[in-house]
């Protein structure tokens, strides 16, 4: 499992270059077991996605869409306030 966890959230900067920390918690007992993923990223509050179940391999994958989800639109609407004109339209003559 640890393994795994490694591989799979090693790809999470590849969403956002500024990623500065990830947090993986595996808590409970068989069956009730809970995953979670903290991610921090400079300039936003925590991305958290937590889920309980008794395979964890399923628990993690869901718990890393939700944050892959989460991080992209984040990114989104990043990148649209950079690209935002400012209000002013300027009209272009032929």
């Amino acid at each position: 499992l640890r393994e795994y966890i490694e591989e799979k959230i090693s790809k999470l900067p590849r969403f956002y270059d500024r990623v500065m920390d990830i947090e993986v918690i595996v808590d409970g007992e068989i069956p009730d077991r809970k995953i979670g993923i903290v991610v921090s990223v400079a300039g936003h509050p925590d991305f958290v996605a937590e889920h309980r179940s008794e395979d964890l391999f399923a628990s993690f994958d869901l718990c890393l869409d939700r944050i892959e989800k989460q991080i992209r639109r984040f990114k989104d609407k990043v990148r649209d306030r950079k690209h935002h004109s400012g209000g002013r339209k300027e009209s272009v003559s032929e």
